[in-house]
């Protein structure tokens, strides 16, 4: 997806969004951006939904170990609290101080995950998860879109290595595919920002297709 240089605000939050289904390389590219942020003498902040405060990872650990017992409307509800104390106690005060915040999921996934895939309805997730989160819209939000197959992969070697249960991640491939097809569908729904990133591709390529679009935003 090719970035509509028209459509950039005059006045820019810093807010950098990466989201997409889980084993897509996130992690990978938050970490590859922050460091060449950091290397061009930018300050940064890098954080995860659900989680980031105190609260919100307590919220994270209920979520995460137990989602298949959870009705989407528990996990919804669990999401935005946790969402709350992140825009409140992190977003915002980074973004009002100037520097890059950079953040591992948003309320795309809430969209994704409890609407698309849980079965909630849209304007319900949508316009409660708008009321929480207020301004703190991102300048730019890059899904990586990765196939199902290539994700779990990367997922079963991941977990080798993690302890970290995460539930979600037990669920159907018929789930995940809904999950997907919502972001998908997302960066053409909404009235924002969204960037297609080819997440098959390796993380070299990935990255620099990201960084090439940020250099066009923030003249960086």
């Amino acid at each position: 997806m090719i970035l509509d240089k028209n459509n950039i605000p005059n006045k820019l939050n810093k807010f950098i969004v990466i989201e997409g289904i889980n084993g897509c390389g996130k992690t990978t590219l938050i970490a590859n951006i922050k460091d060449y942020l950091e290397n061009n003498n930018k300050d940064v902040i890098c954080s995860r939904e659900p989680g980031g405060t105190p609260i919100g990872d307590s919220l994270r650990n209920i979520v995460l170990s137990s989602s298949k017992e959870m009705t989407p409307e528990a996990q919804f509800f669990i999401m935005s609290a946790s969402r709350a104390e992140y825009v409140f106690k992190k977003v915002r005060p980074t973004i009002n101080n100037g520097s890059f915040f950079i953040s591992d999921r948003y309320y795309y996934s809430s969209l994704a995950f409890q609407s698309y895939a849980g079965g909630l309805n849209f304007d319900f997730v949508y316009n409660v998860s708008k009321e929480v989160i207020k301004e703190c819209i991102p300048d730019i939000t890059f899904i990586l879109d990765l196939d199902l197959e290539t994700a779990s992969k990367r997922l079963n070697l991941r977990n080798e290595n993690s302890n970290e249960k995460d539930s979600f991640e037990s669920e159907k491939m018929e789930y995940h595919q809904k999950v997907r097809n919502g972001f998908l569908d997302l960066s053409k729904k909404l009235p924002e920002r969204f960037v297609i990133l080819d997440a098959t591709k390796n993380k070299e390529q990935v990255f620099n297709e990201a960084i090439s679009i940020l250099k066009d935003i923030y003249k960086l």
